[in-house]
């Protein structure tokens, strides 16, 4: 393509299409660039969250997309790290939080410092030297100050309802001048190795010069390009499936994730 992209489509579901569709907008909307979404049936369900990383934040400043707002419209729960349980056999749960490094000492790091300790004998987890791991397990959200060590600080993503997320991310798309089709399926047109058009079950016909695959593992576009034959590792894996269930809330609302290893998986 020896021309400037002009037009985009994005093909997919839930918040990766709209999140994709909105970020394509906000960067080259006032380059003249038409974004349009083929929006595919949800998969989401009521039990449903997005778990994020603190760059999610980031993301948002980037859109022009309200914090605040994300935070009201999507019960949202600040998560600091993930917990995990179960994992090493014997060991006991350790946190992975999201912070930086401790301060180095000298030239060297504060990791190689507390490695040395252990093989003489520490007792103490590496968790326990960070901002962000105590943080977690004492239910609070660190909030970097004007005056704080950046060397200390350390980050916090969202629990955000799935449902919410994806219908705020989908009306602030629209309301920036994202067009939309919706299609329970797709046919796509190749033209050699490139797609040139895809022909929703309701015989729309949407063209543009760059496509963006955003239907997760269904690979409604790529898996119709030549050379792209999907390699399945299902026999391999001990478990190839993920439950979504809810529980009445709890009592006070934990600053981390609960990963847990159980023998189903």
């Amino acid at each position: 393509m020896s021309q400037p992209v002009r037009s985009v489509a994005v093909v997919g579901r839930d918040a990766a299409v709209w999140l994709a569709a909105a970020a394509l907008k906000r960067a080259f909307g006032r380059a003249g660039v038409d974004v349009q979404v083929v929006e595919l049936p949800s998969l989401l369900q009521a039990a449903d969250v997005y778990a994020t990383v603190p760059s999610i934040r980031g993301l948002h400043r980037l859109l022009g997309l309200d914090e605040e707002i994300v935070v009201q419209a999507c019960d949202a729960v600040p998560m600091v790290g993930q917990r995990f349980s179960n994992w090493a056999e014997a060991a006991p749960p350790f946190m992975q939080a999201f912070e930086n490094d401790p301060p180095p000492g000298a030239d060297l790091s504060f990791v190689q410092y507390w490695m040395k300790a252990r093989l003489e004998g520490l007792k103490v987890d590496l968790s326990h030297f960070g901002v962000g791991a105590a943080a977690a397990t004492q239910g609070r959200v660190p909030l970097a100050g004007e005056e704080s060590d950046p060397a200390l600080a350390a980050g916090f993503g969202y629990h955000l309802d799935a449902v919410a997320y994806t219908n705020i991310l989908k009306q602030y798309a629209l309301h920036n001048g994202v067009t939309a089709t919706s299609a329970r399926s797709v046919q796509v047109e190749l033209d050699g190795e490139r797609i040139e058009a895809v022909v929703t079950d309701r015989g729309a016909r949407v063209e543009a010069q760059l496509f963006v695959h955003a239907t997760g593992t269904e690979a409604s576009l790529i898996r119709e390009l030549p050379g792209a034959e999907f390699e399945s590792w299902r026999s391999w894996f001990r478990a190839d499936r993920a439950l979504a269930a809810s529980a009445p809330p709890l009592a006070n609302l934990p600053a981390f994730s609960q990963v847990s290893a159980i023998r189903a998986g």
